[in-house]
């Protein structure tokens, strides 16, 4: 059995790595592209990392989320919900790996987003076999992350190199995967949130 204080800390995660995969998948579609991301939408994703993320440090340092700072977090969870179908929704996995880059990248980062988090918060809690365990998996992570970064580059300059092209295979994969279980998790932290259990 979690506590309403583990219970918010995982919602908080959860956002955090939804708003990652989106700000992502934006710099490195618009860095393939030899674009800049729209600044409006990047705006409004850096203002809500920054509240909920506000929100996770305030949780790991032993405090709770009064109501004023779960009203300033409610009105993101529909838009989340909502930008993750659309992020899967949109993806064509008929494309190029080169059109792809930026979707294989978005859930690297996202996932390494996540594991930093859940070691935070293993931390805070006291848990240090876990805490152990998943500093294993940030270290593991960087090496994805460079990968992402690596496909990224490559696919900016033209067609992936084959290297590159496997990096995206392999990211894109892990990617459509985990889509049921991320929506999953995206629908319980509504719940999540405000310190109950999702039924079911």
């Amino acid at each position: 059995m979690t506590s309403p204080r583990e219970r918010r800390l995982t919602a908080l995660i959860g956002m955090l790595a939804v708003l990652q995969r989106l700000y992502v998948f934006d710099a490195a579609s618009a860095r393939v592209a030899g674009a800049e991301p729209d600044p409006t939408r990047r705006a409004v994703l850096e203002g809500w990392m920054e509240t909920v993320g506000k929100s996770f440090g305030a949780m790991i340092h032993g405090q709770d989320l009064d109501e004023d700072a779960l009203d300033a977090l409610r009105p993101l969870l529909p838009w989340l919900k909502d930008e993750l179908d659309l992020h899967y929704l949109l993806h064509d996995s008929s494309a190029s790996l080169r059109e792809q880059a930026a979707f294989g990248a978005a859930h690297v980062y996202s996932s390494d987003n996540r594991i930093k988090a859940e070691h935070a918060c293993a931390q805070a809690l006291g848990r240090t076999e876990q805490a152990d365990w998943l500093l294993q998996q940030v270290q593991r992570s960087m090496g994805l992350v460079q990968q992402a970064n690596a496909a990224v580059e490559s696919s900016a300059l033209g067609e992936p190199s084959d290297e590159a092209a496997r990096f995206i295979s392999s990211h894109v994969q892990a990617a459509v995967g985990e889509e049921s279980r991320l929506k999953g998790e995206i629908d319980a932290v509504p719940t999540l949130l405000e310190g109950r259990e999702p039924l079911g």
